[in-house]
This record gives structure tokens, sequence and C-alpha cells, in this order.
């Protein structure tokens, strides 16, 4: 019996081997086949992979694995998938739509089948069947496999034969680029363009040179392929975009056009360009734009703000504008004098209104006309005047002013010289400590139509002056003003350690000085000495100080501040900006919140020259990445609670922040007369129970099902499930640290422990982390402990 038995078992053996090198042999083929599909995509052999524990098999199994990034799907951006033994994909639970299908029924059958999944080393993810039997047949195997690329195509094998499901672009789009599809969908002379050379080719000629017909061309340049397609937004044309180049549109001056990318991608540049030569723009305009001597300011150009991941960007071409003639002085035998107010190159269909205003003495006749005559009523022996006009298209409206016009009856007044420098100057909000100001303008002025020299300079902290070309000195003849450029000036390092000199030395030797002292203040952010790095939480009536940190020494009393909060609200908005300090002298102040919540803060700060720099109070360093979201520059708050057990809470949680123990891969160790919570489950509900029972509060077990007792689940938290002494809040009020938050789920939700900033501490995939990115959409719901009587 012992030798039958040992040659059966023999036979047994070698036929197995054989099953297994012809299987090994089937799947090697088929790896080869999709390793060319993954070359096609960008992918690159994938790592040693995950083999699920099924038992003794699996008919109907189903997984749900995270992935190592995002995957693009119709319109959302996934980050885990469930997988069906099967032989198909979906992006969640209970989700009617599939990504991908073998098309046919799989089983995996134990001693036959091999079953992996796991990342490839390019951000996808692949699955594996390999000889798994079709309809449980044994005798109908099939080798198979689905791969998900970080752009959303997707590759499928069956027994060798490799096709690519691209993804569908979850916006309205014709063609990918500005093709010929793209073409005929968007305009009705396709076949002009076509001639023209293509659409790049026919913009320039519509934009031409010299034309005055009030277009310009707009050039988005994506520098890299996008890692999906994503849809570039300009007005009202939008163009799918699947590879790096140059995308060009025809635009109108006088309109602004949203312009951006969903999804956000940061690699893109924006460049326009007019279609006037510079030898046909008004001599009046060059004049003014290349510094010349003329009195009238000149407004409009290109203006771009650029998109972030928050909101589309800006873009809009104004037409140059400002005041005509350059009149220095009106005397008693000019009369009425024509001014008109001169706008370039402007076509658009929008009205355009004019308004002029004058200093008293002067008289508009007509200050809504493009062309007004001004009159004096009551002739002075000299007084000086200020004359503007503005144009106004739409919502944008373009300013003129001349700053050198007198009007009296006396040519040649006595020389009075002033210097128009400020105090203090405050640096914009985008600069950084030392940065130089380029091309920052001054003033200075003499009403004196005599000739002479002006001499300008900088007799401490290291300024240029410029003016016409020249550095510090120019000729005035009968001009009663001039103006200068200020280059090169730094963050002071002393309070007043730039000081400029002014003096006009006339042709007959008399010399006319003034010096003035400036000190450049650079705000830097807004600080909370007492606050640590991963947070500040405090309770009710407790001072918290803000100062805005500034250079150079000393300048904070050169400053006036006015300090704000707000609150986050239970929907994941924030309410209105809340005075917390009145405007006074310096640079801070003590904030005592009086009301629990969640609070931004900013502070307005301004000097004696104008100006406001807008500061909020943000993160001194990034977040790890496997442990939150958060990154330099992204708004930081003050935490404020009601009671203790609210910071003990959240302390409580916060110390596990990076902890393995609660990892779905894992099993949690049961506690506190919990059950314990077992390998491949999630386990964000005993995280939070785990806590509050640590912290000292009280949690009854919510379920028990035979010897096991669980703790609430998280969708027991989110919806309407009594939990015996934790109130269930309502939808319109100011969540606080400490507070459990909770997200539903149709199957599975998310719950934590909120931390200072809105953000909550919770068990995720890997570990306890402040990741999950749905907090705040608005269908969270809060609960808050209810004291024992």
């Amino acid at each position: 019996r012992g030798e039958a038995a040992t040659a059966t078992l023999n036979s047994q053996l070698s036929t197995l081997n054989s099953t297994r090198a012809a299987a090994t042999a089937t799947l090697n083929s088929q790896l080869s086949t999709l390793n060319s599909t993954r070359a096609a995509n960008g992918g690159h052999p994938s790592p040693s992979p995950y083999v699920p524990d099924l038992g003794m098999g699996a008919w109907a199994e189903s997984l749900r694995v995270g992935l190592p990034d995002v995957f693009p799907f119709g319109d959302e951006h996934l980050e885990a998938v469930e997988i069906f033994t099967q032989g198909y994909v979906r992006p969640r639970f209970n989700s009617a739509a599939k990504i991908a299908d073998v098309g046919a029924r799989l089983a995996i059958v134990p001693g036959l089948t091999t079953f992996t999944c796991g990342a490839t080393t390019d951000g996808g993810y692949r699955i594996d069947w390999t000889d798994a039997a079709v309809n449980r047949d044994t005798n109908n195997l099939m080798t198979a496999a689905i791969e998900l690329f970080r752009n959303g195509d997707v590759a499928v094998t069956t027994n060798g034969v490799s096709w690519t499901i691209p993804r569908e672009p979850p916006f309205a789009h014709d063609g990918f680029g500005q093709d010929a599809e793209w073409i005929a969908a968007n305009f009705t002379n396709a076949t002009e363009i076509a001639a023209a050379g293509g659409y790049a080719a026919w913009v320039d000629a519509q934009v031409g040179e010299g034309l005055t017909n009030g277009l310009y061309k707009l050039t988005v340049g994506v520098a890299e392929d996008p890692p999906e397609t994503v849809n570039l937004i300009v007005g009202d044309t939008s163009v799918a975009v699947t590879n790096a180049g140059e995308y060009v549109f025809l635009l109108e001056k006088g309109v602004e056009y949203d312009y951006g990318t969903v999804p956000f991608l940061t690699n893109v540049t924006s460049a326009a360009v007019d279609d006037i030569p510079r030898a046909q723009v008004s001599p009046r305009l060059l004049s003014a734009v290349a510094g010349g001597s003329g009195g009238w300011t000149v407004d409009g150009g290109y203006e771009n703000r650029e998109p972030t991941a928050e909101a589309l960007g800006r873009v809009a071409w104004w037409p140059l504008f400002c005041g005509s003639p350059d009149v220095s002085h009106i005397g008693p035998d000019d009369g009425p004098v024509t001014f008109d107010a001169i706008l370039s190159d402007y076509c658009g269909v929008s009205a355009v209104t004019y308004a002029w205003t004058a200093s008293e003495g002067l008289t508009v006749v007509s200050p809504h006309a493009q062309s007004t005559a001004v009159r004096i009523e009551d002739m002075p022996s000299w007084a000086e005047a200020y004359l503007a006009v503005t144009a106004t298209i739409g919502a944008k409206t373009l300013y003129s002013y001349t700053d050198r016009l007198t009007y009296g009856t006396n040519d040649t007044p006595q020389v009075h010289l002033s210097l128009n420098i400020p105090a203090a100057i405050l640096l914009n909000g985008n600069e950084v400590s030392a940065a130089k100001i380029a091309a920052a303008g001054w003033a200075f002025s003499s009403d004196a139509p005599t000739s002479g020299v002006i001499q300008v300079s900088c007799v401490s902290g290291g300024a240029k002056v410029l003016a016409s070309g020249l550095l510090g000195e120019w000729p005035v003849g009968d001009a009663v003003a001039a103006s200068a450029t200020i280059e090169g000036i730094e963050t002071s390092a002393a309070v007043g350690d730039v000081v400029f000199r002014a003096a006009f030395i006339g042709d007959d030797g008399v010399t006319n000085a003034v010096t003035r002292a400036l000190t450049v203040v650079q705000a830097k952010n807004v600080l909370l000495p007492s606050a640590p790095d991963d947070g500040l939480v405090i309770l009710t009536n407790t001072s918290v100080a803000l100062q805005l940190d500034c250079e150079p020494a000393g300048a904070d009393g050169l400053l006036s501040t006015m300090w704000h909060v707000r609150r986050l609200r239970s929907d994941g908005t924030y309410g209105e900006w809340m005075l917390a300090d009145y405007t006074h002298p310096g640079a801070s102040t003590v904030f005592t919140p009086t009301e629990g919540g969640i609070y931004e803060v900013r502070a307005l700060a301004s000097v004696a020259a104008g100006g406001t720099d807008e500061r909020f109070y943000v993160w001194d360093a990034d977040e790890p990445a496997d442990i939150g979201l958060r990154k330099r520059g992204d708004c930081k708050a003050i935490g404020v609670c009601d009671e203790q057990w609210q910071i003990d809470l959240r302390n409580c949680a916060k110390a596990y922040l990076g902890s393995t123990d609660y990892a779905v891969s894992g099993r949690a160790q049961g506690q506190y007369e919990y059950s314990d919570a077992g390998e491949g489950s999630y386990k964000c509900s005993y995280f939070v129970a785990y806590r509050i029972r640590e912290s000292g509060l009280t949690l009854p077990v919510q379920r028990q099902r035979y010897w096991r007792k669980y703790p609430p689940l998280a969708n027991d938290w989110a919806d309407g499930t009594e939990i015996s002494g934790w109130d269930l809040l309502g939808t319109t009020f100011d969540p606080q640290p400490g507070y459990v938050i909770a997200h539903p789920a149709a199957v599975n939700g998310h719950c934590g422990i909120l931390d200072f900033d809105g953000n909550a501490v919770a068990a995720g995939l890997e570990n306890v982390n402040r990741r999950y990115r749905d907090w705040q959409d608005g269908t969270s719901r809060f609960r808050r402990y209810a004291h024992e009587n």
C-alpha cells in the first residue's frame, strides 16, 4: 500500500509541476504584454505584490485597498478602490459604476489560482489573476490583469490580449488641445483658420501690428505633461489639455477674463502681446510711460491675477489712459483751456463714462465729457491747482491726474522747494525681509516756473535717485513740478536711516534745499509668542498676546494696527471678520475670547504714508506628509474651549499622532471592556472610544453580539443614533476642539477628535493622522460630552 500511495503522490506532483510550469509561462507572457502597455502609459514594473488572505478560495470576495496616489475617475479623485475577485474593480462600496471588468466571472481555486494586487512604482495599481476558473469551471481557466494608471487610464489583459480604456474627462470638450476638432467646434470660420496656417498663426494675424482693433493675444504655457487631462479655461473658451505646450487665445481689451486649469496645475505661465507698435502710440502716452517730464499720470495696461488651487485667476488688458495736454500754468490771458481724455485702442462693447474733477478755483465746464473746457472764476496772484479725469469701463475705473498745474497772474513767483517723501513706508505683503523696491515712485515739487537745476540725492541709506534718465540732477525750465524714481531701498536697519536731500539751484545762483528721513518697515508675520508649534488650545476668557513681527527694531511705533478674528462654522465655512481690537498705535495687542470656537487672526497695519498690510497667523513649519495636510503658509488657528475636558481629550488624541496601533492591517487590543478590533477592519471608532475613556470621560458599550462588545461606530456618531452621555449638536453652531466629529458614508464613515484648527486627529488606513480631507465639507456632525448628573 505504501508503494502504491507513493506512486500516486509522485504522479500528482508531476502533474502539478507541469501545470505550474505552464501557468508560469503564460503569466510571463501576459506580464510582458502588460509591461508594454504600462510603458506606453509611462509606467514601470510593479514592486512586490500584496497577496490577500482569501482562505479556502473566493467566488464573490471583495476587498478595499488604498491607492499609492489619487486616481482620477469621473469628476472624482479616489484614494481607494474596491476589488472583486470575480474580475472587476469599483470606485467604492455599493457603487453602481465599474472602473474596469475583465469580461468574465472568475473564481479563485486554492492550489491552482494565484491572485495578487499591489502598487506600481509610478503610482499606479495592478491586480493579477493567474489560472482563475471562469464561472467556477476548472477546465476553463483565464489569466487576467487590471492596471490603474495615475492619469486615469486603465489597462485590461485577458489571456495575453491587452487593451487600454482611456479616461474620459469629466467636462465638455472637443478634441484634445487646439486641434482641428476644437477649432471646428468653437469657430464658424474653421476653413479660414486652416488657410491661415493654423489657429496660432490666425490669432497673430488678427492681433496684427498697428491695427488698433482692441485685440491682444494671451499665451498660456504648460511646462510639463499634466498627470491627467485638465480643462484650461479662458473666459467662455476651454481646451482639454493632455500635453505640455503653448495655448493661445484672442482676447479683447477692456474685458476681464477668468482663466486657469481644473484640476489646478502649478507649472502654468501666461503672457500677453499687444497689437500696437510703439511708433503708433500717442507721443503723450510714450512720454509718460517712459518717465518723461509730462505732468499727467498714465493708467491701464496688462493685469494678471494668477490662478490658485482655490479659485481661477483673472486676466485683462486695459487700454492706456491719460489726460492731455501738458499745461504747466494758466494765466489771465489763456481763457478757458480745453483738456482731453485719451483712451488708446479700445473697441469694446462696454460704454465708457468719463468724470473730471478739479480743485477749488477751477471750474470744469463738461465734467462727464471726453473733452472739456476748464476756466478760472477768480484769478489769484498764484495758486497750485489739481485736475484729474477717470474713465470707467464696466467695473474698472482708470485714473489720470496732473500734479504740476498752477494758475494766477504772477508768472515769476518766489521759489518754494518741497521734498515729498513720507516718514515711513510699509512693504507689500508679498515682500520678504531685505527685499528691494524696484522703481518705487516718490515726488518732490517746486512751484517756480524759473530755470535752474534740481538735484536730489540720498545722503545716507545707499539709495539711487533717477529722473529722466539722469542720476540725481536734471534741468528745470518753466516746469513747476518734477518727479523721480528711487531705487535700491532695503528694509531699514534703524528708524530714519534713509535720508534724502533736494536742492533747487536757480540760474541766479540761489540755492534752496530740504532734507527728509525715511524708514522702510517690513511687516512679516503675526506672532503668538505663547503658542506651541503644534497648535494653541485655550479656555475661554484666557488672554493671548498677538504681535505683528516687523523690522527694524522700534519701527512698531510707526504703525497703526487693527486686529480681526473670525470663527469656523459647523458647515465648514468661516463667519465674518469681527473686530478684535480697535486701531491703535503699535503692532501688538491682547486677544481674550469670551466664546469658544476655532479662530483665525489677521492684522491690518498701515503707516502715515498710507497703504495696508494684511497678515495672517501661519504655520512655522510643514506637517510631516504621513501625519497631516498642512503646509507652510496654510492658515493656522486658535482653538478656544468652554471646558477643560475638551482640552484634555484633544491633547490625549494628539499624543497618538503617527501611531500605527490602529492601522487597518493590524489588530487593536481590546480595552475598557470593548472587544479587540481585528485585522482588515477600520478602527477610527475604537481610537475615539479609547481616547474618551483614557481622558477620564464615560462612553458606554454601544452594541453587543454574543460575548463581543463594540463602541459606537463612525456612522453612529454621525447620524441620530443615541449615544448615552454625548449630545448630538445641531447644524448651525461654532465647533470647538475636543468635540467628536464624524463624517457620514454609505457603509463606513470616519470619526475623530476635533483639533485646534478644524482638522481632526483620527485613525486612518496606516496610522493616526490629520490627513482626512472632507471633515469640513458641510456634512460632518459633532458631539459634545454631557456631564453626568
